[in-house]
Protein backbone atom coordinates (compact mmCIF):
# COMPACT_ATOMS: atom_id res chain seq x y z
CA UNK A 1 0.00 0.00 0.00
CA UNK A 2 2.59 2.38 0.87
CA UNK A 3 4.68 1.29 -2.56
CA UNK A 4 0.94 2.11 -4.43
CA UNK A 5 1.02 5.71 -2.40
CA UNK A 6 4.94 6.79 -3.54
CA UNK A 7 4.03 5.50 -7.21
CA UNK A 8 0.68 7.94 -7.34
CA UNK A 9 -1.23 4.62 -8.27
CA UNK A 10 -3.35 3.69 -4.71
CA UNK A 11 -6.06 1.06 -5.81
CA UNK A 12 -9.45 2.51 -6.33
CA UNK A 13 -11.53 -0.57 -5.17
CA UNK A 14 -9.24 -2.26 -2.26
CA UNK A 15 -10.71 -5.88 -0.62
CA UNK A 16 -8.93 -6.39 2.93
CA UNK A 17 -9.61 -10.36 3.82
CA UNK A 18 -8.74 -12.54 7.07
CA UNK A 19 -9.92 -13.57 10.36
CA UNK A 20 -12.32 -11.68 12.44
CA UNK A 21 -10.57 -9.21 15.07
CA UNK A 22 -7.32 -9.53 12.82
CA UNK A 23 -7.37 -5.85 12.53
CA UNK A 24 -8.97 -5.51 8.82
CA UNK A 25 -11.06 -2.31 10.17
CA UNK A 26 -7.72 -0.90 11.57
CA UNK A 27 -5.86 -0.96 8.46
CA UNK A 28 -8.59 0.13 6.18
CA UNK A 29 -8.52 3.78 8.53
CA UNK A 30 -5.41 3.78 8.48
CA UNK A 31 -5.55 3.43 4.15
CA UNK A 32 -8.05 6.17 4.58
CA UNK A 33 -5.69 8.68 6.33
CA UNK A 34 -2.81 7.94 4.08
CA UNK A 35 -4.95 8.89 1.23
CA UNK A 36 -6.41 12.18 2.50
CA UNK A 37 -3.18 13.03 4.44
CA UNK A 38 -1.29 16.40 3.71
CA UNK A 39 2.16 15.08 4.90
CA UNK A 40 4.98 13.76 2.13
CA UNK A 41 5.09 10.49 4.33
CA UNK A 42 1.66 9.18 4.72
CA UNK A 43 -0.25 8.59 7.49
CA UNK A 44 1.31 11.49 9.38
CA UNK A 45 -1.47 10.91 11.84
CA UNK A 46 -1.14 14.39 13.25
CA UNK A 47 -2.17 16.67 10.28
CA UNK A 48 -6.32 17.72 10.53
CA UNK A 49 -6.84 14.67 7.37
CA UNK A 50 -5.90 12.27 9.22
CA UNK A 51 -7.38 13.43 13.29
CA UNK A 52 -11.06 14.45 11.86
CA UNK A 53 -10.38 10.31 9.72
CA UNK A 54 -9.42 8.78 13.09
CA UNK A 55 -8.56 10.71 16.60
CA UNK A 56 -7.68 8.11 18.82
CA UNK A 57 -8.89 10.25 21.82
CA UNK A 58 -12.11 10.47 20.42
CA UNK A 59 -12.20 6.15 20.29
CA UNK A 60 -11.81 3.94 17.24
CA UNK A 61 -15.42 4.14 15.61
CA UNK A 62 -15.16 8.15 15.80
CA UNK A 63 -14.61 10.49 12.44
CA UNK A 64 -15.48 13.88 11.21
CA UNK A 65 -14.06 13.48 7.47
CA UNK A 66 -16.77 14.86 5.57
CA UNK A 67 -15.24 12.86 2.71
CA UNK A 68 -15.24 9.75 4.69
CA UNK A 69 -18.73 7.34 4.69
CA UNK A 70 -18.80 3.58 6.38
CA UNK A 71 -21.24 1.36 5.50
CA UNK A 72 -22.47 -0.82 7.54
CA UNK A 73 -25.58 -3.17 8.11
CA UNK A 74 -28.78 -1.33 9.04
CA UNK A 75 -27.08 2.19 7.68
CA UNK A 76 -28.24 5.06 6.07
CA UNK A 77 -29.87 5.52 3.00
CA UNK A 78 -32.09 8.56 0.77
CA UNK A 79 -35.34 6.70 1.47
CA UNK A 80 -37.30 8.76 3.82
CA UNK A 81 -39.04 6.53 5.63
CA UNK A 82 -36.79 3.29 5.45
CA UNK A 83 -35.53 2.55 8.79
CA UNK A 84 -33.47 -1.13 9.30
CA UNK A 85 -30.72 -0.45 12.37
CA UNK A 86 -31.53 -4.10 13.18
CA UNK A 87 -30.94 -5.44 9.47
CA UNK A 88 -27.69 -8.31 9.55
CA UNK A 89 -27.41 -7.06 5.45
CA UNK A 90 -26.12 -4.00 3.65
CA UNK A 91 -29.48 -3.57 1.61
CA UNK A 92 -30.00 -1.86 -2.16
CA UNK A 93 -31.15 1.58 -1.19
CA UNK A 94 -27.90 2.41 0.74
CA UNK A 95 -25.77 1.37 -1.87
CA UNK A 96 -27.68 3.76 -4.09
CA UNK A 97 -26.87 6.21 -1.53
CA UNK A 98 -23.27 5.37 -1.74
CA UNK A 99 -23.10 5.74 -5.55
CA UNK A 100 -25.01 9.45 -5.57
CA UNK A 101 -21.88 10.11 -2.76
CA UNK A 102 -19.48 8.76 -5.52
CA UNK A 103 -20.70 11.18 -7.61
CA UNK A 104 -20.42 13.96 -5.75
CA UNK A 105 -16.90 16.13 -6.08
CA UNK A 106 -14.82 15.74 -2.11
CA UNK A 107 -15.90 18.41 0.29
CA UNK A 108 -12.53 18.66 2.42
CA UNK A 109 -9.63 17.25 0.31
CA UNK A 110 -9.30 16.01 -3.19
CA UNK A 111 -10.02 12.30 -2.34
CA UNK A 112 -13.38 10.61 -0.96
CA UNK A 113 -12.92 7.32 0.71
CA UNK A 114 -15.67 4.65 1.44
CA UNK A 115 -15.24 1.98 3.56
CA UNK A 116 -17.55 -1.11 3.37
CA UNK A 117 -17.85 -3.30 6.26
CA UNK A 118 -18.66 -6.24 6.40
CA UNK A 119 -18.62 -6.52 2.77
CA UNK A 120 -20.06 -9.79 2.67
CA UNK A 121 -23.63 -8.47 3.71
CA UNK A 122 -24.11 -6.87 0.09
CA UNK A 123 -27.52 -8.42 -0.91
CA UNK A 124 -27.21 -10.24 -4.28
CA UNK A 125 -29.33 -7.39 -5.92
CA UNK A 126 -27.35 -4.55 -4.40
CA UNK A 127 -23.97 -6.40 -5.07
CA UNK A 128 -25.32 -6.44 -8.67
CA UNK A 129 -26.45 -2.38 -8.80
CA UNK A 130 -22.86 -1.82 -7.43
CA UNK A 131 -20.94 -3.60 -9.81
CA UNK A 132 -20.54 -0.36 -12.72
CA UNK A 133 -19.58 1.91 -9.96
CA UNK A 134 -17.07 -0.22 -8.43
CA UNK A 135 -15.42 -1.15 -11.86
CA UNK A 136 -15.45 2.39 -12.73
CA UNK A 137 -15.10 4.98 -9.96
CA UNK A 138 -15.25 8.57 -10.47
CA UNK A 139 -11.54 10.40 -10.46
CA UNK A 140 -10.78 10.39 -6.72
CA UNK A 141 -13.08 7.93 -4.79
CA UNK A 142 -11.21 4.64 -3.12
CA UNK A 143 -13.63 1.92 -1.84
CA UNK A 144 -12.15 -0.29 0.86
CA UNK A 145 -14.37 -3.13 1.28
CA UNK A 146 -13.81 -5.01 4.87
CA UNK A 147 -14.37 -8.78 4.95
CA UNK A 148 -13.50 -11.99 6.81
CA UNK A 149 -15.49 -14.22 4.77
CA UNK A 150 -14.43 -13.36 1.08
CA UNK A 151 -15.96 -16.08 -0.72
CA UNK A 152 -19.50 -15.04 0.47
CA UNK A 153 -18.94 -11.78 -1.96
CA UNK A 154 -19.64 -12.33 -5.57
CA UNK A 155 -16.79 -13.29 -7.74
CA UNK A 156 -17.69 -10.00 -9.90
CA UNK A 157 -16.83 -7.81 -6.79
CA UNK A 158 -14.05 -9.73 -5.93
CA UNK A 159 -12.34 -9.51 -9.04
CA UNK A 160 -12.90 -6.03 -9.56
CA UNK A 161 -11.20 -5.21 -6.66
CA UNK A 162 -7.22 -5.62 -5.46
CA UNK A 163 -7.02 -8.33 -2.57
CA UNK A 164 -4.94 -8.04 0.06
CA UNK A 165 -4.91 -10.50 2.57
CA UNK A 166 -3.87 -10.89 6.33
CA UNK A 167 -2.71 -13.10 8.03
CA UNK A 168 -2.32 -14.15 12.09
CA UNK A 169 0.04 -13.37 13.89
CA UNK A 170 2.31 -16.02 15.46
CA UNK A 171 1.64 -16.45 19.39
CA UNK A 172 5.02 -15.76 20.35
CA UNK A 173 4.86 -12.45 18.93
CA UNK A 174 1.28 -12.38 20.96
CA UNK A 175 2.89 -12.77 24.20
CA UNK A 176 5.98 -10.33 23.10
CA UNK A 177 2.97 -8.22 22.32
CA UNK A 178 1.05 -8.65 25.86
CA UNK A 179 4.54 -8.09 28.10
CA UNK A 180 4.31 -4.68 26.98
CA UNK A 181 1.03 -4.83 28.82
CA UNK A 182 -1.09 -3.39 31.79
CA UNK A 183 -1.52 -6.89 32.40
CA UNK A 184 -1.38 -9.00 35.26
CA UNK A 185 2.21 -10.13 34.64
CA UNK A 186 2.43 -12.82 37.30
CA UNK A 187 -0.51 -15.00 36.25
CA UNK A 188 1.66 -17.08 33.79
CA UNK A 189 -1.45 -19.07 32.97
CA UNK A 190 -3.82 -16.05 32.67
CA UNK A 191 -1.13 -14.42 30.04
CA UNK A 192 -1.03 -18.16 28.23
CA UNK A 193 -4.48 -18.19 27.90
CA UNK A 194 -4.75 -14.38 26.39
CA UNK A 195 -2.60 -15.11 24.08
CA UNK A 196 -4.31 -18.82 22.87
CA UNK A 197 -7.57 -16.94 23.16
CA UNK A 198 -6.12 -14.08 20.28
CA UNK A 199 -5.72 -17.24 17.93
CA UNK A 200 -2.85 -14.12 16.29
CA UNK A 201 -5.81 -11.69 15.94
CA UNK A 202 -3.78 -8.78 17.51
CA UNK A 203 -7.44 -6.39 16.95
CA UNK A 204 -9.19 -8.78 18.84
CA UNK A 205 -7.01 -8.54 21.64
CA UNK A 206 -6.09 -5.20 22.20
CA UNK A 207 -10.68 -4.28 21.84
CA UNK A 208 -11.15 -7.59 24.47
CA UNK A 209 -8.48 -5.62 27.32
CA UNK A 210 -9.98 -2.55 26.46
CA UNK A 211 -13.78 -3.94 26.58
CA UNK A 212 -13.36 -6.06 29.60
CA UNK A 213 -11.42 -9.49 31.40
CA UNK A 214 -11.11 -11.95 28.45
CA UNK A 215 -10.07 -14.42 30.60
CA UNK A 216 -12.98 -13.99 33.46
CA UNK A 217 -15.68 -13.47 30.99
CA UNK A 218 -14.26 -16.75 29.22
CA UNK A 219 -14.39 -18.33 32.45
CA UNK A 220 -18.00 -17.70 33.20
CA UNK A 221 -19.01 -18.76 29.92
CA UNK A 222 -17.42 -22.08 30.51
CA UNK A 223 -19.19 -22.70 33.69
CA UNK A 224 -22.46 -21.88 32.68
CA UNK A 225 -22.21 -24.58 29.53
CA UNK A 226 -20.67 -26.57 32.44
CA UNK A 227 -23.91 -25.96 34.44
CA UNK A 228 -26.17 -26.34 31.07
CA UNK A 229 -24.87 -29.61 30.23
CA UNK A 230 -25.57 -31.27 33.78
CA UNK A 231 -29.49 -29.66 33.05
CA UNK A 232 -32.54 -31.02 31.49
CA UNK A 233 -34.61 -29.43 28.47
CA UNK A 234 -36.16 -26.87 30.01
CA UNK A 235 -33.13 -25.06 31.56
CA UNK A 236 -31.20 -24.99 28.39
CA UNK A 237 -34.71 -23.63 26.60
CA UNK A 238 -34.60 -20.80 29.18
CA UNK A 239 -31.09 -20.33 28.49
CA UNK A 240 -31.36 -20.23 24.56
CA UNK A 241 -33.79 -17.20 25.24
CA UNK A 242 -31.72 -15.53 27.39
CA UNK A 243 -29.14 -15.74 24.76
CA UNK A 244 -31.20 -14.81 21.81
CA UNK A 245 -33.95 -12.82 22.53
CA UNK A 246 -36.79 -13.00 20.24
CA UNK A 247 -37.16 -10.74 17.19
CA UNK A 248 -34.79 -9.59 14.74
CA UNK A 249 -31.31 -9.93 16.15
CA UNK A 250 -29.03 -6.90 14.80
CA UNK A 251 -25.37 -6.90 14.10
CA UNK A 252 -23.97 -6.70 17.55
CA UNK A 253 -26.36 -9.25 18.65
CA UNK A 254 -24.93 -11.50 16.41
CA UNK A 255 -21.61 -10.83 16.98
CA UNK A 256 -21.77 -11.58 20.41
CA UNK A 257 -23.91 -14.98 19.77
CA UNK A 258 -20.77 -15.73 17.38
CA UNK A 259 -18.51 -14.84 19.84
CA UNK A 260 -20.66 -17.24 22.76
CA UNK A 261 -20.22 -20.59 20.05
CA UNK A 262 -16.79 -19.94 19.58
CA UNK A 263 -16.33 -20.21 23.45
CA UNK A 264 -18.74 -23.37 23.47
CA UNK A 265 -16.16 -24.65 20.39
CA UNK A 266 -13.16 -24.21 22.04
CA UNK A 267 -13.54 -25.74 25.53
CA UNK A 268 -15.40 -29.04 23.84
CA UNK A 269 -11.93 -28.49 21.71
CA UNK A 270 -9.96 -28.65 24.65
CA UNK A 271 -11.89 -31.55 26.17
CA UNK A 272 -10.83 -33.81 23.15
CA UNK A 273 -7.68 -32.61 23.18
CA UNK A 274 -7.27 -33.94 27.07
CA UNK A 275 -8.92 -37.20 25.91
CA UNK A 276 -6.17 -37.19 23.26
CA UNK A 277 -3.35 -36.49 25.71
CA UNK A 278 -3.05 -32.78 24.26
CA UNK A 279 -1.42 -33.15 20.95
CA UNK A 280 -2.02 -29.00 20.42
CA UNK A 281 -2.25 -26.55 23.12
CA UNK A 282 -4.71 -26.30 25.05
CA UNK A 283 -6.29 -22.65 24.83
CA UNK A 284 -7.81 -22.83 28.81
CA UNK A 285 -4.88 -22.90 30.74
CA UNK A 286 -6.52 -21.48 33.66
CA UNK A 287 -8.77 -23.97 33.79
CA UNK A 288 -6.90 -27.10 33.42
CA UNK A 289 -8.23 -29.09 36.67
CA UNK A 290 -11.39 -28.41 35.43
CA UNK A 291 -10.86 -30.10 31.65
CA UNK A 292 -8.77 -33.00 33.65
CA UNK A 293 -11.77 -33.98 35.90
CA UNK A 294 -14.45 -33.50 32.91
CA UNK A 295 -12.99 -34.81 30.01
CA UNK A 296 -13.43 -38.45 31.15
CA UNK A 297 -17.54 -37.95 31.47
CA UNK A 298 -17.37 -37.28 27.74
CA UNK A 299 -17.14 -39.90 24.57
CA UNK A 300 -15.42 -38.76 22.16
CA UNK A 301 -18.04 -39.23 19.81
CA UNK A 302 -20.48 -36.83 21.63
CA UNK A 303 -17.42 -34.41 21.40
CA UNK A 304 -17.58 -34.38 18.03
CA UNK A 305 -20.80 -34.49 17.16
CA UNK A 306 -21.32 -31.16 19.28
CA UNK A 307 -18.54 -29.76 17.84
CA UNK A 308 -19.89 -30.24 14.09
CA UNK A 309 -23.63 -28.94 15.29
CA UNK A 310 -21.72 -25.76 16.55
CA UNK A 311 -19.88 -24.81 13.70
CA UNK A 312 -23.23 -25.74 11.29
CA UNK A 313 -25.21 -23.27 13.90
CA UNK A 314 -22.73 -20.10 13.27
CA UNK A 315 -23.09 -21.20 9.44
CA UNK A 316 -26.62 -20.49 10.00
CA UNK A 317 -26.61 -17.50 11.92
CA UNK A 318 -24.12 -16.02 9.28
CA UNK A 319 -27.11 -17.41 6.92
CA UNK A 320 -29.43 -15.46 8.32
CA UNK A 321 -31.15 -18.35 10.27
CA UNK A 322 -33.31 -17.62 13.23
CA UNK A 323 -31.02 -16.88 16.37
CA UNK A 324 -33.50 -18.35 19.16
CA UNK A 325 -34.11 -21.68 17.28
CA UNK A 326 -30.52 -22.08 16.11
CA UNK A 327 -29.09 -21.90 19.56
CA UNK A 328 -32.57 -24.07 21.15
CA UNK A 329 -31.26 -26.29 18.62
CA UNK A 330 -27.79 -26.64 19.53
CA UNK A 331 -28.03 -26.40 23.11
CA UNK A 332 -30.48 -29.58 23.25
CA UNK A 333 -27.72 -31.29 21.39
CA UNK A 334 -25.42 -30.65 24.08
CA UNK A 335 -23.56 -33.50 25.88
CA UNK A 336 -24.61 -34.73 28.41
CA UNK A 337 -21.65 -35.80 30.98
CA UNK A 338 -21.58 -39.37 32.61
CA UNK A 339 -21.19 -39.18 36.43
Amino acid sequence: LRASLRDGRPPHALLITGPEGIGKRALAIAFAQALACESPQPPCLRCRPCLRICNPQLGENAHSHADLEIVQPGGLCDIADHNHPQSPNIRICQIRRLERLASLKPFEGAVRIIIIDPAERITADASDAFLKTLEEPPEGVHFILVSSRERQLSETVRSRCRLLQLAPLKTEAIRRWLADQPVDQSDEAARAELANLARGRLGWLERALRQDEPVGTRAAQIAHLVQLAESGAAARLEAAEQFAPRGPAGPEALQDLDQLLDAWSQWFRDLWLEQLGRPAPIVHQTRLDALQSQAPRYSARDICAFLNRVQRTRRLLRRGANPRLALETALLQLPRPVQ
